[in-house]
């Protein structure tokens, strides 16, 4: 039990494409701008953000994997997701990708309503980007650029 729950718990942080949160340090760079840097209260709140769009962009692409699932199982790279790949069960990624995401909007909220806007902001674009956009060819760039 305890290995099967190991594995499925890997494959439930594998979903959330942690190699893709290189691109969420953008949010670190008001921080080092600003010459506060060394500040740790402003560090404190600032590594939380981005740990705060991990979560968020890991829960986005969660949620998008499920939506594109059938066409991931013919594409050669893809298909070695978990979802893809039969690994996870779809119901089960679902219920985290949710929490996941409400867990992160609601938690970027106290670190700030401006924060939290930006955020909400943020997963609004992502969402109608895996519903509509990347089926418009000069607004998947502008979606994809803009988050």
């Amino acid at each position: 039990m305890g290995l099967l729950m190991g594995e499925t718990l890997r494959l439930l942080v594998r979903s959330l494409r942690p190699r893709q949160w290189v691109k969420n340090l953008i949010v670190l760079a008001p921080l080092i701008f600003s010459q506060h840097l060394l500040e740790p209260d402003r560090a404190l709140r600032a590594v939380a953000a981005f740990g705060l769009f991990c979560l968020l962009s890991g829960g986005i692409y969660v949620l998008n994997d499920l939506r594109d699932i059938e066409r991931d199982r013919l594409h050669p790279v893809k298909g070695r997701r978990p979802l893809a790949s039969g690994a996870l069960s779809p119901r089960l990624a679902w219920r985290f990708g949710i929490l996941v995401l409400l867990g992160a909007l609601a938690l970027s909220f106290r670190l700030g309503v401006g924060f939290g806007l930006a955020a909400l902001a943020y997963v609004l674009l992502q969402a109608a980007y895996s519903l509509w956009m990347k089926t418009i060819v000069i607004l998947d760039v502008f979606a994809i650029a803009g988050g």
